[in-house]
């Protein structure tokens, strides 16, 4: 049976003698993958703390989705979007340079951002965001390795975060969202980071921000065969 991991904490706001805690387990079907942290998927279990003591009010529910980052690569990203680095023998790959249909009246935008602080994992993510009008590239300077998050579409456009995965890029890989790919905002993992950013902007509605119910909790990081995290 295939299961999906969503952790409930729930706890009273009373001093009241300990609470039994059980362990529930439910399918979710369709949505759910075979292993637990496997490719940045969910664990394979749900766990409840349940209230035995009757009348008592529940004070919190917290619920995560864990994931596991795995190193970035083309193949795997596909579905989001692009890997931006070389390939093959040539001297030259071509990238793509149109972000947005020119007939949208949309400007090519080009721009540095610095961030100072690294993440350290495990970490949790409870916002997601997305560009309903043009691609978004990510391409970094300093050699620094950072997180990329992405999802995919539910049938009424909100990300379906059980098929969340969770990639580590390595400092020579950049990366292109395509344009309404549901993604985390950037976060490295050493630091200090520069990264090249390009984008379409039309001063209007360019970013669409969606806080999380469910957090996508990021465990740990798989190291690769060359050794990267």
């Amino acid at each position: 049976m295939s299961l999906t991991v969503v952790s409930l904490l729930i706890s009273s706001p009373n001093l009241l003698p300990p609470r039994r805690t059980e362990l529930v387990e439910k399918n979710y079907k369709d949505q759910a993958r075979e292993s637990p942290l496997t490719h940045g998927t969910p664990l394979g279990y749900q766990q409840y703390g349940v209230n035995t003591n009757k009348g008592i009010p529940v004070q919190a529910i917290h619920k995560k989705i864990l994931l596991e980052a795995t190193p970035l690569n083309a193949e795997a990203f596909r579905p989001f979007g692009k890997v931006v680095e070389h390939s093959g023998v040539g001297r030259r790959n071509m990238i793509e340079s149109e972000f947005s249909d020119p007939r949208e009246g949309f400007r090519q935008s080009m721009w540095m951002s610095r961030l100072s602080d690294a993440s350290t994992l495990p970490l949790s993510i409870d916002q997601l965001e997305r560009h309903p009008f043009s691609h978004q590239a990510f391409i970094p300077l300093l050699g620094q390795r950072y997180l990329v998050v992405c999802c995919p579409d539910l049938p009424d456009g909100n990300p379906n975060i059980t098929e969340a995965r969770a990639f580590v890029a390595a400092p020579h890989q950049g990366v292109i969202y395509r344009r309404n790919v549901w993604h985390a905002g950037l976060r490295v993992l050493d630091a200090p980071a520069e990264f090249v950013v390009v984008m379409a902007l039309n001063d209007g509605k360019d970013d669409e921000l969606l806080d999380l119910d469910v957090e996508l909790h990021i465990e740990r990081a798989v190291t690769g065969k060359d050794g990267q995290q």
